[in-house]
């Protein structure tokens, strides 16, 4: 063989290793390019799915109350200065939230105001009969408590009862730090009586957290309630829709931001039984308005009423749309007469009020001041 043709078979194979490995390459960019795609729809995914649980809610519950005891120790107080009573009234007010949402004809809750009325008043004379009266106090709560954690076991499922067991043993870690603070402090005679107090209290709270699991759904409002649209009773210029596609809930949020835009907000979200609760990721908002040469009707009405009187040919209809992954909390509670109320008083506490605020400002609806948003029903 000739030495050109050597050359001309060399450069032939090295053509050839150069095809397959340039192939090679191009098939790998693709596969990674697709698993990158793939990744960030899972990150898109993990991101608009709900993260609510019941847990979720007993262990902000816990840490409000924990803020609030250890504050001005006020549980361990024996002063009635001002702080000691504020918190006082803010602990109170945090045991009514609770009880509000929990069912008032479970046997559990029941017997916890039974055990409260029954020690509603320590009319010992002696340290003797007041020791005395503390402490049955405290084994009928304690008892209380550990029935509840027994019958939470056996209505949820193994996988949730071994997450709330990680919770409850924090719960009891932040007990055991709150019997440190009680023993750098001298009782004396009252020793016994003080412990015994902030324990059943401790316990009193925990029992009723607990009972968030227990509600009968029988008795709370179900989504299927709430499906259908609605419009809100003073203006009807803003309207609810809520449907319930493939085990999924959809929520539609509309309404006129003059007589010349419209903005509805869609959301995909799943129902809190508990604290009848929307609970929505991934909302999708769209503003439809009009425009004459550059001058919106929503931000420069004046002009574009005097641009659309002289120049109508050049009025269009213009869309905005944007997105967001923002986890919100629609609070919706069933009225009489198939009306319900968004954001109610007694549901909301003042910073979540004011967040649902901002997010319906967000969201391009209005929001009455001095009242609720309240909506009826359409008939179909």
């Amino acid at each position: 063989m000739s030495f050109k043709n050597k050359i001309i078979i060399g450069f032939l194979v090295c053509g050839f290793f150069a095809a397959i490995l340039t192939a090679g390459f191009f098939f790998y960019k693709q596969n990674k390019n697709t698993q990158n795609l793939n990744t960030q729809e899972e990150k898109i995914e993990k991101s608009v799915k709900p993260d609510y649980s019941i847990l979720d809610e007993i262990t902000n519950y816990q840490n409000k109350y924990f803020d609030i005891i250890k504050r001005h120790d006020v549980l361990l107080s024996l002063n009635n200065d001002d702080e000691v009573k504020e918190d006082i009234e803010e602990l109170k007010k945090l045991y009514e939230e609770v009880e509000n949402k929990i069912n008032k004809s479970s046997k559990f809750f029941i017997r916890y105001k039974e055990i409260e009325e029954k020690f509603k008043e320590n009319n010992g004379n002696t340290t003797l009969e007041i020791n005395s009266f503390a402490s049955n106090h405290y084994e009928e709560v304690d008892k209380l408590l550990n029935d509840t954690y027994k019958a939470v076991k056996q209505t949820i499922s193994q996988d949730d009862f071994n997450k709330l067991k990680v919770n409850q043993r924090t719960w009891l870690k932040e007990v055991e730090a709150y019997n440190s603070i009680f023993e750098k402090q001298g009782f004396g005679t009252i020793s016994t009586l003080v412990k015994l107090g902030y324990e059943t209290d401790m316990r009193n709270f925990r029992t009723l957290l607990l009972m968030f699991y227990l509600n009968c759904e029988n008795n709370n409002p179900k989504i299927e309630d709430f499906l259908g649209q609605w419009v809100e009773i003073n203006a009807g210029r803003i309207y609810v829709e809520i449907k319930k596609k493939d085990d999924k809930i959809e929520v539609e949020y509309g309404g006129a931001n003059s007589a010349y835009s419209h903005s509805v907000s869609k959301f995909n979200c799943v129902y809190d039984n508990l604290n009848s609760n929307l609970v929505c990721h991934g909302a999708k908002h769209t503003n439809q308005f009009v425009s004459c040469n550059g001058y919106s009707s929503d931000d420069n009405l004046e002009e574009f009423l005097e641009c659309d009187e002289k120049n109508p040919s050049l009025t269009k209809e213009d869309y905005k749309v944007y997105t967001d992954n923002k986890k919100r909390i629609i609070q919706i509670k069933k009225g009489t007469n198939n009306y319900f109320v968004i954001d109610d008083e007694k549901y909301t506490d003042e910073n979540t009020k004011n967040e649902i605020k901002k997010d319906y400002e967000n969201m391009g609806l209005y929001f009455d001041e001095d009242k609720d948003l309240v909506f009826y029903k359409m008939k179909k």
